[in-house]
């Protein structure tokens, strides 16, 4: 009865330490320098947080992809709390989506760059980070 349970136990650590590091992973680094996430908010709707070096700044761009056209949303991105954009966006075809691009300046030290959309009539939520 020790040994199964052991056994058991055994099975149940490694599951939650393969979940964990699976929502840990890294974000995926693209071309020079850029780093990728992804995710979704919630039914079909998805989000896309790039973050780049640029000129000694940082260029930023969040997109959220409903397919689904002419629906609004409160779109929120900060660098290290500072807000840097704060607008509505509307989703358009023929992909029923919308992106928002900016640039930032590129702290000292490490940057967290924070980006969140609210649909205006769902109150469904998107949101990103990335740490650089």
């Amino acid at each position: 009865m020790k040994g199964s349970k052991r056994f058991s136990m055994g099975i149940a650590i490694t599951a939650l330490v393969a979940g964990m590091a699976f929502q840990m992973a890294p974000a995926a680094m693209a071309k020079d320098g850029e780093i990728v996430r992804t995710g979704d908010c919630g039914g079909t709707t998805n989000w896309k947080l790039k973050v780049a070096p640029d000129d000694g700044g940082l260029e930023v761009e969040f997109e959220v992809d409903q397919n689904k056209n002419l629906e609004k949303w409160r779109v929120v991105m900060k660098d290290n709390g500072h807000r840097f954009f704060k607008g509505v966006r509307q989703t358009k075809g023929p992909s029923g989506s919308f992106s928002v691009e900016r640039f930032t300046q590129d702290k000292p030290g490490s940057d967290k760059i924070i980006a969140r959309a609210v649909n205006l009539r769902t109150s469904e939520t998107c949101a990103g980070i990335i740490a650089i």
